[in-house]
């Protein structure tokens, strides 16, 4: 259980104390169950939401409280990589300087303007079940543990390359099987898209190693946010 709670100490804002730091990297075998859990708790409020407000407003107060529950994690990393990709001119050396800033940029604001437009134009006037948002918290924190398994660090130093150079096997097996077994109760559809975001972060690693020189923790993140992107478009694209 030392485990799971660091695991939702990590991804959440949930007041928990982390144990077990020299090991702290084994959390990963839980990230795709806690990311369900964090799609679960998303939908109960979106479902209370609806029984007072209009749909679609419902569907944006979901959205931010969703990224609220782990504090903005991801979305920090996702605009960190904006800037930094369009800002470094493919020089190696800016592309780590500009990613180390924790100041925001534009084309950092411009990447968080084109995720949200992407989610909430995507989802509007369509009624969102249980499985939609377990399986959104799910994809992205499973794509996490793949990229961290498959990759190599871009910092010597840093959490991100701690998780790197320790994540083992077991880890990314527990992992994925965990997330097939949770996809077998969403329904067939959700497990073809397990497939799909498992290729997905092989590919966003490939490009990370090819055109970015490795991953940090900020590249994950991103990766996270990516795979809902991927997730939300396929999802849709089979509703039309």
């Amino acid at each position: 259980m030392k485990d799971f709670f660091n695991a939702l100490s990590f991804l959440t804002i949930l007041p928990i104390f982390q144990r077990g730091v020299d090991d702290f990297y084994k959390s990963f075998r839980f990230f795709p169950l806690v990311g369900a859990i964090i799609g679960a708790i998303t939908y109960l409020i979106y479902h209370f939401l609806t029984l007072f407000l209009p749909h679609n407003v419902s569907i944006v107060i979901s959205i931010f409280i969703y990224h609220m529950i782990n504090g903005g994690l991801h979305l920090d990393g996702f605009a960190d990589l904006f800037d930094a990709y369009f800002g470094s001119k493919k020089n190696r050396e800016r592309f780590k300087e500009i990613l180390k800033d924790s100041r925001v940029g534009v084309m950092g604001v411009f990447g968080l303007i084109f995720y949200f437009s992407i989610m909430f134009f995507a989802l509007l006037n369509i009624k969102l079940d249980f499985q939609y948002f377990v399986a959104l918290g799910m994809y992205g924190r499973l794509s996490i543990v793949i990229i961290t398994f498959l990759s190599k660090p871009l910092f010597e130093e840093g959490l991100g390359s701690y998780f790197i150079k320790n994540l083992t096997i077991q880890e990314f097996f527990i992992s994925f099987v965990t997330s097939l077994i949770l996809v077998l109760f969403l329904g067939k559809i959700f497990v073809f898209l397990l497939f799909l975001i498992v290729f997905w972060s092989y590919l966003f690693r490939v490009f990370s190693h090819k055109y970015l020189g490795g991953i940090s923790g900020d590249i994950m993140g991103a990766g996270c946010i990516f795979t809902e992107i991927i997730y939300v478009l396929c999802w849709r694209s089979f509703l039309s």
